[in-house]
């Protein structure tokens, strides 16, 4: 009964060491590691480790309802992977910031057996087409690697109003995190991106790391960041809806 106790320890000691080497090795992700960094963001990737998160009483079909989705806000980390992903390469030239205003991303889905076929398109003519699988679990999926180099990764519709935007938590299988906020409209209002922040913090994420897309250049039916719905006054102020990355 020792023996087998201790080599259980040992099996463990392993398995732990080999799990940090491993996050520690692709903990850098695409922004600070393979190809180019066309933001400049630097390193800002962030790691999975919080759970898979999946809205309680989310209804999905609102989204069905809607099946072109536009990315209103996303993690720094996973907008440099899309990036690379329309581009079909690592490699991508800088971007300045008045071509990510009109980026317009934006996904459409069409079900299939077992998931969904989705075409997400992006600075006009770029555009991937990729399955999503159902994993067997409500609500969280399996997408394939976008292009060969790329890696695949797990999903979770993790938060929603059920009316105007979800947030789906990205976990790749390289060990990198990352986030993203659609929405049937090209914009949502600040009391949805601070409910988002909060949501997002709570899960452990740098909102630092956060950007909320620009999109009145998008649409016929756009909405200008001038007009969206003011946020409610917080008793610990505002600050992280000023502190995010408008691009």
């Amino acid at each position: 009964m020792h023996y087998y106790c201790t080599l259980l320890r040992f099996l463990l000691l392993i398995s732990s060491i080999l799990l940090v080497t491993i996050l520690h090795l692709t903990s850098a992700g695409y922004s600070s590691g393979p190809g180019t960094d066309p933001y400049g963001f630097g390193n800002v990737a962030e790691i999975c480790n919080s759970p898979i998160s999946v809205t309680q009483y989310f209804s999905p079909t609102w989204t069905i309802d809607h099946p072109e989705l536009h990315y209103v806000m996303i993690s720094k980390e996973q907008l440099t992977r899309l990036t690379q992903n329309l581009h079909h390469s690592v490699i991508v030239d800088p971007i300045r910031t008045e071509d990510i205003r009109k980026a317009c991303f934006t996904s459409t889905q069409v079900a299939s057996t077992n998931g969904a076929n989705h075409t997400v398109t992006g600075f006009g003519s770029l555009s991937l087409n990729l399955f999503v699988a159902m994993s067997g679990y409500p609500r969280v999926f399996h997408s394939d690697p976008m292009f060969p180099l790329s890696v695949p990764n797990l999903a979770s519709m993790s938060f929603s109003n059920r009316e105007t935007f979800v947030v789906t938590l990205i976990c790749h299988d390289d060990g990198v995190a990352g986030w993203v906020v659609n929405s049937p409209n090209w914009s949502i209002s600040d009391e949805d991106i601070y409910a988002v922040s909060q949501h997002l913090l709570s899960l452990g994420f740098n909102m630092d790391h956060a950007v909320i897309l620009d999109n009145s250049n998008c649409g016929e039916n756009s909405m200008n960041s001038d007009v969206v719905t003011p946020m409610k006054p917080h008793r610990k102020g505002n600050k992280h809806r000023k502190g995010l990355l408008h691009l």
